[in-house]
Order: C-alpha cells, then structure tokens, then sequence
C-alpha cells in the first residue's frame, strides 16, 4: 500500500486532527532522513579534505650537469607545510635494482650507481653506428618515491609513482661521454605501501611500448653540431 493511498483512507475514517498529527510526523521523519543524508555527505566530504590536506605530492629541482654528466636533482613538496624527512628512490631493476637514497633536504643521491646505469642503459641502446655522431634521445623514466613526511604535526609515510623526464646525448663509442639532463618530474599516482609489489609493476609499465620511447634516438647530430639548431 502506497502513501497516498494510505493517507486518503486515515481522511475518510480518522479524526482530521489525528491525521494532520501523523502527517507532521511523517513530514518531520522526511525531513530527519534528508538531513542525515546531508551530514552523511557534508563528513565524507570533510574525510576528503582532511586526506588531500596531508597528501603529498613532490616536484623535482635540477641542476646543471656535473662531472659525471648527470643533474644533481633534489625533490620537495608541492604545498606548502610539509617537511620531507627522508626517502627512497627505485628505478626499474632493468635500469638498476639499487634504492637511491634521498635525504630529509630532498636531495636525491644520484650522481653515482644509478645515473651510471641509465648511462650505460642508453649506450646499449642508442649508440650511433657512424663515427663523429651523437644520437639525442628524450622520454620518461617511471621510478616509485617511498616518503616520510610530517604535516600539521602528524607524521606520515608515502609511496607514488612519479614519472622522471629526461633527455640522453650519446655519442659514437669511444668519441666522448654520455650526457643525461633530467628536465621535469611528475606525479602520476599514489601506491599501496608494499615495495615488492610496486617495483614489480613499475618494471612491467617500463617494459610497455608506451615508455620504451626513451631508449630511442630522436635526432642524430654531428659530434661538433648544436642539437637545437
């Protein structure tokens, strides 16, 4: 049986004034339930916030090339009120299985094993055959940032995959070294905190076609030639 249905047959066998109580009733319970949805929606909404308010996301700081012909790079949070305490870096394990440690100012230790491994990933695959060339290669290398961080006076923890842009020269084998300038960093999206699992998608998302375009010359130069002109 309806409400309205309901309602007719209370008008025409009840007291009118019983009735106008149960309709206030009803029309008071209507109103209950619409404001509990209301709340309902107004603390999902306040959960929201206070998670987005305490979620980190970094951006990356570069330098010019050093004298192993890769940026010293350090990260630091987007917003304003966090403090990085410290964290690791993980490339694919086909570039290098090494954590790169990153310190509490954001400095990320990568003038050493790993910048030498992406050199020597792009040798292998980049090499001009001719002598007296450079093959200029750029894409993006995806790598997972693990972060302890503090904010509002609660500390956190925090792992997210971040794509690490970059552009390789190499020139023919023997003529000079390989240069590696990091140019940007970007967020793409937070991971469950559980390294084994994420370096293990992290390796199958580098070995998609799709990423694979840093290995891939882009131009060939002349050794003595400017690449941008």
């Amino acid at each position: 049986m309806s409400l309205i249905t309901l309602l007719r047959k209370l008008r025409g066998q009840a007291d009118p004034v019983a009735v106008g109580a149960m309709l206030l009733s009803i029309m008071s319970l209507l109103v209950a339930i619409r404001s509990c949805a209301i709340s309902d929606d107004a603390l999902n909404e306040t959960r929201l916030q206070y998670r987005q308010d305490r979620q980190l996301v970094l951006t990356g700081s570069f330098k010019e090339p050093g004298p192993l012909h890769c940026e010293d790079w350090s990260v630091k949070p987007i917003a304003e009120g966090f403090q990085y305490q410290q964290g690791r870096a993980f490339l694919p394990t086909l570039i290098d299985s090494a954590p790169v440690k990153i310190e509490s100012s954001g400095w990320v230790h990568f003038l050493h094993s790993a910048c030498a491994a992406i050199s020597r990933f792009s040798e292998e695959r980049m090499t001009p055959k001719e002598p007296g060339f450079v093959s200029v290669g750029e894409g993006d290398i995806p790598l997972i940032l693990e972060s302890s961080y503090a904010v509002k006076g609660e500390a956190y923890t925090d792992s997210s995959l971040y794509l690490l842009h970059g552009i390789t020269a190499v020139p023919h084998s023997g003529e000079g070294p390989t240069t590696v300038t990091f140019t940007g960093l970007s967020f793409v999206q937070r991971l469950p905190v559980d390294t084994e699992a994420n370096i293990a998608s992290l390796d199958k998302l580098f070995n998609s076609d799709s990423l694979r375009k840093y290995t891939k010359p882009k131009q060939l130069h002349k050794a003595n030639e400017d690449p941008k002109s």
